[in-house]
């Protein structure tokens, strides 16, 4: 009998333990990625006050984990792809920290990108100044975020940064980084290109907008353009130094130490010569006391005219304060550089050392990491030689003119 009761009360034990595992399951704590922490002070227009440093880090919206910050650029991704943008989480965006509107606009009336073709007389009455700056180009940060290739340009002050005069917007807009996207975001007449730049810039301090210059990018006649191999190269070395990090916390046998491939950059690595070369004319250093910066942003730049509208950022929260300005004619590059900055997208690696991959491929085989054109049209207006003469010295007639086609109207609006 007291056999029996044992084995009874053992039996009502064991159902007890499994209803109470069944009913309270174990949970694993969850990992959440580090968001970056930008200073909410306001930057203003004039040199004197001190501007803040805009987050170098990847928003909290671009995860590897597809959770509620996760959104993808796949149009057939019914979760997650760009139809579904409007329900992201933005709280955390590094964009808030410029911008007054801290919401989700990804379903807003004002989107890009848009196919660029023109529709108005240009609004505008001169070039757009750029100013090259005083911090040289060591002082760059290089990431490969999950949607674009960014440099950030980290100065402080507006008074030794990078900066534009656009016209009729602000006096001198600061540049705060700029991205490679994979194709290109816009279209210019229907035609998408290999890539664009865009350098991204800031300005009005009431309610805060920007202003990205975008360049597309043709590898059509694989022309390598020393610049952009410059800023690859970076890439190339902070995908390599991941790589190496993960493989330490891997404990992969044999593992050598982690060494630059490519040359170091700046003059001390490609000599004097040549990276003057590259950045055009250089005024800094023991050569003058004017302290101009080694590099220049606008490098990139292929022509002074351009068209222009009013949109959006083309990543969640998807701000509709933006003045694109895209420049009507393309910016030669190889076709290898095409190929290994599409590599760096699709193949980077995370903080878990998984592979972070938001783009997808299409039924031709490319790889994609871009907006897809947005069905709300914006008025698009464009400028020509017609509109504004550029007056440069002549010794910069010859840079300009080997860039541009024989029959482009550039060729009559230089002074």
């Amino acid at each position: 009998m007291i056999v029996l009761r044992s084995c009874v009360t053992l039996l009502l034990l064991g159902v007890a333990i499994a209803l109470t595992a069944d009913e309270f399951p174990t949970t694993s704590p969850t990992t959440s990625e580090p968001t970056a922490q930008p200073t909410t002070a306001e930057p203003t227009g004039t040199p004197t006050t001190a501007e803040p440093t805009i987050s170098a880090e990847p928003t909290p919206l671009q995860t590897s984990e597809k959770d509620k910050y996760y959104f993808s650029f796949d149009p057939d991704d019914k979760d997650h792809g760009p139809n579904k943008w409007d329900k992201v989480k933005v709280s955390g965006s590094e964009y808030f920290d410029m911008t007054k509107r801290k919401s989700n606009m990804c379903d807003g009336r004002k989107q890009s990108p848009v196919n660029i073709r023109k529709e108005s007389s240009c609004q505008d009455d001169h070039q757009i100044f750029m100013k090259r700056g005083n911090q040289d180009f060591d002082s760059n940060e290089f990431l490969i975020m999950p949607s674009s290739l960014r440099m950030n340009l980290k100065v402080k002050e507006l008074e030794k940064s990078a900066a534009a005069d656009v016209s009729n917007l602000a006096t001198l807009m600061k540049a705060h980084f700029l991205d490679v996207k994979i194709p290109s975001e816009h279209t210019f007449e229907g035609k998408y290109y290999d890539g664009e730049i865009q350098i991204t810039h800031h300005w009005d301090r009431k309610e805060g907008r920007f202003i990205i210059l975008s360049i597309l990018l043709d590898k059509d006649d694989d022309e390598e353009n020393d610049a952009l191999e410059v800023l690859i190269r970076e890439w190339e070395e902070e995908a390599a130094q991941k790589k190496y990090k993960c493989d330490r916390k891997n404990k992969v046998p044999n593992l050598q130490k982690y060494e630059r491939k490519h040359k170091e950059a700046g003059r001390k690595g490609y000599g004097s010569s040549k990276w003057n070369k590259i950045w055009g004319k250089y005024c800094g250093g023991r050569s003058c006391n004017n302290g101009a910066a080694d590099w220049d942003v606008y490098r990139f730049v292929p022509t002074f005219w351009y068209c222009g509208y009013m949109g959006s950022l083309t990543i969640p929260p998807c701000t509709e304060l933006v003045h694109w300005r895209i420049f009507d004619l393309p910016l030669k590059v190889g076709k290898d550089q095409i190929e290994r900055m599409t590599d760096l997208l699709a193949n980077q690696l995370d903080d878990n050392c998984n592979v972070k991959n938001i783009g997808y491929v299409d039924k031709k085989k490319r790889k994609h990491f871009n907006r897809p054109l947005q069905k709300k049209r914006q008025a698009v207006y464009c400028c020509d030689s017609d509109d504004f003469k550029v007056d440069i010295p002549d010794a910069s007639h010859d840079y300009w003119e080997d860039m541009w086609p024989r029959k482009y109207h550039g060729r009559d609006g230089l002074k």
